[in-house]
């Protein structure tokens, strides 16, 4: 069974810095699925300025995974989802244009401005979309994210027990832990894989 105690020690040091209830700031969920919980060192307010972020993934066709990274992300809300083809397929809708126009941009000022043309402040429901701001690749954005579900502000991480609950929760299954996009970690599981659950159906488990 893996535990907090199992990660490598600086990652370990990074993660009880970060998901703590002062940095969580929202959850994505989509039908089907258990949540993702967002998190940024300072809080929602740090959203976008914070030097130590992460996701935990609870649940996803490409498996759990708790996400640190050490440098500052942007955040998009629309209050619209993409348009879809017969096949399923995104092709059009401002997530796509976002994304589009992302992997377009040639300068950090270009990708400045896509962001100040956009909603960066959360409300419920919204779709989000997210992005490293520290050029890489080649790209001057090179980690780009739409997430599958739709933002839940309420209920949420209200203590730093549940948060570490949270971890745990994700240690005892199986689990990858990621810091800067490299593996960390791989979790000895002793629990079953998450099962599909709502946000509040997840936080009432912890």
């Amino acid at each position: 069974m893996s535990t907090m105690d199992d990660v490598p020690l600086a990652t370990r040091f990074k993660m009880m810095q970060l998901f703590r209830s002062e940095s969580y700031c929202f959850a994505t969920y989509k039908q089907g699925r258990a949540p993702t919980f967002y998190f940024a060192f300072g809080g929602l307010t740090c959203l976008n300025s914070a030097s130590l972020c992460g996701r935990i993934r609870t649940m996803h066709g490409h498996g759990p995974l708790i996400d640190i990274t050490q440098s500052e992300k942007r955040h998009m809300f629309f209050d619209q989802d993409d348009t879809r083809n017969q096949a399923g397929r995104r092709v059009a809708g401002p997530r796509v244009d976002v994304h589009r126009a992302l992997g377009q941009a040639d300068s950090q000022a270009a990708v400045a401005a896509i962001f100040d043309a956009n909603r960066s402040v959360p409300a419920e429901d919204d779709y989000h979309f997210e992005y490293t701001v520290t050029p890489a690749n080649g790209r001057q954005c090179s980690r780009r994210h739409p997430s599958g579900g739709q933002v839940v502000l309420d209920p949420g991480v209200t203590s730093d027990t549940m948060a570490i609950g949270i971890v745990n929760r994700m240690l005892a299954r199986p689990c990858q832990v990621k810091l800067d996009n490299h593996l960390q970690f791989t979790s000895v599981p002793t629990q079953p894989a998450q099962t599909a659950a709502t946000v509040a159906q997840y936080l009432a488990s912890v």
